[in-house]
């Protein structure tokens, strides 16, 4: 199906940021601690990340060796998380998507 274009569609594409999804990094440990230590943001994932050592740890054993653990960046810097996980018997699957409020910098 074609797309229609509107007016002002290739400006608004200019000035929009580039969302990208990749595998998280170890040197994406200091966003992944603004917003897992968050408890607004972690309210309905588990305990907010706030020691930096478990944080590490947690990053580096479940998240990067996880297949369908992706970060979701805005020009390649992590502002949120999806997964997705299937049960062992298969029968059940789930997925989730995190993303943080960003604050200007």
């Amino acid at each position: 199906m074609d797309q229609i274009p509107h007016p002002g569609d290739d400006e608004q594409k200019k000035s929009l940021p580039e969302f990208t999804l990749r595998r998280f990094q170890l040197s994406d440990l200091d966003e992944f601690m603004a917003w897992a230590s968050d408890d607004r943001v972690m309210r309905f994932l588990g305990e907010p990340w706030t020691d930096r050592a478990a944080a590490l740890g947690h990053l580096r054993d479940r998240i990067l060796p996880h297949p369908w653990y992706q970060a979701i960046c805005v020009e390649d810097r992590p502002i949120g998380w999806v997964s997705a996980a299937s049960a062992p018997d298969g029968r059940q699957h789930r997925a989730s998507l995190t993303i943080t409020e960003g604050e200007e910098s």
